[in-house]
């Protein structure tokens, strides 16, 4: 393989027609671990993220039911049958995944720890202590 640099709208448009052998791509998400935006088969149209054709009837079933679940503890079990099925599947090959540590003061009020860094700052207020 030669590996090509290019400018990133030029490397979205070669995804999105899917016109290339191997990727190498970088993500997250934050929030809601729910995975059908990115591994749901319905999610392989123009524009949606699972642009890499991932298909698996058992993964579109378990996250379908996740998206009714309220329960965590069933979630997790749920999300975990996920994960794994992908991995077995090989739907990407996953290099690494990253953590933060973040601390802020215990009279911060506003702050969402699901998302990261300073997203939603506008709505941080702090209390008197």
């Amino acid at each position: 393989m030669t590996p090509r640099l290019v400018e990133s709208s030029a490397y979205s448009q070669t995804v999105r027609d899917k016109k290339y052998d191997a990727t190498i791509y970088g993500w997250n998400r934050s929030g809601d671990p729910n995975p059908k935006g990115t591994w749901h088969s319905t999610s392989n149209c123009t524009g949606c993220n699972n642009s890499h054709s991932y298909s698996n009837p058992d993964v579109d079933k378990l996250i379908d039911e996740d998206l009714k679940t309220l329960d965590i503890n069933k979630r997790k079990e749920l999300l975990a049958k996920i994960d794994a099925l992908i991995a077995e599947d090989q739907g990407y090959t996953f290099l690494f995944a990253t953590t933060a540590t973040m601390a802020f003061p215990a009279n911060l009020e506003g702050y969402n720890p699901k998302w990261s860094n300073l997203k939603e700052i506008e709505g941080w207020y702090f209390t008197k202590q």
